[in-house]
């Protein structure tokens, strides 16, 4: 998850590494942290994990989540 403000702008986004693929950072350094600091769900879990359930998890989640911020006001 990041968040940046940049004049006045403010960028944020959220990336997941579902699935273990050692050259997804060759050649790239997010956030500025090293090919080794990066792990996977799949990882995580010690097993193997599904783009297409996972997406639909985060999905129902973030839903969840969003009804009850609207709960509040």
């Amino acid at each position: 998850i990041g968040i940046a403000a940049k004049k006045w702008i403010t960028y944020h986004g959220l990336a997941v590494n579902v699935n273990n693929d050692p050259l997804a950072f060759t050649g790239i350094s997010p956030c500025g942290f090293t090919k080794a600091t990066m792990t996977s769900l799949e990882e995580l879990c010690g097993k193997a994990v599904s783009r297409d359930e996972y997406k639909e998890n985060l999905k129902e989640e973030m839903l969840a989540v969003l009804a009850l911020k609207n709960e509040w006001n």
